[in-house]
């Protein structure tokens, strides 16, 4: 038995008895079951969108393990310079961590040293909507060598916060 039904179930025992009408019993029965289908609804709504949240944040922790751990060098991050993702590859070709380059603008200035006020001219273009194309460019890596990377960069729409962002691919050519 439902606690609902239990409910209605007294109510119509109240009507035997004389204590409420047969009519008064009904509607309290109809009453208490809407009751509990809106309170047992409300909770399968709660549990229902907490499964979508935490399949959700599945989703997002397996895109941001792939960038992660992809096998070419990839970079992500958002218009006010705040690297949001940086593949493995990306540092390991570079010599650089994350945390030695912790915004955009700090990368710009390891890989292209003076020329990082061009680059950062040809990245705000893409955040504008001009597309730019894949591109061979020189970098500098933290032992000096340069290597020529062949890069391609888009600017894929609004993080939540409503900041754009772009995402960057190179291969080592």
């Amino acid at each position: 038995w439902s606690f609902a039904g239990l409910l209605a179930l007294l109510a119509l025992c109240g009507a035997a008895l004389g204590q409420v009408t047969r009519t008064e019993a009904l509607w309290i029965g109809s009453a208490v079951a809407a009751m509990a289908a809106g309170i047992s609804g409300a909770l399968f709504d709660r549990v229902e969108r907490r499964r979508a949240e935490e399949a959700l944040r599945r989703r997002e922790e397996q895109l941001r393990r792939a960038i992660i751990e992809a096998p070419i060098p990839i970079i992500m991050h958002a218009e006010d310079g705040e690297i949001l993702e940086l593949s493995r590859e990306w540092c390991r070709l570079t010599g650089y961590g994350r945390e030695e380059a912790p915004r955009f603008a700090d990368w710009l200035v390891r890989l292209y040293g003076a020329a990082a006020d061009q680059m950062a001219a040809e990245v705000q273009r893409l955040f504008d909507g001009t597309p730019t194309g894949e591109r061979e460019l020189v970098i500098r890596t933290r032992n000096g060598e340069q290597r020529v990377w062949s890069f391609a960069a888009s600017a894929p729409g609004l993080l939540p916060d409503g900041r754009r962002f772009l995402v960057g691919m190179a291969s080592d050519v």
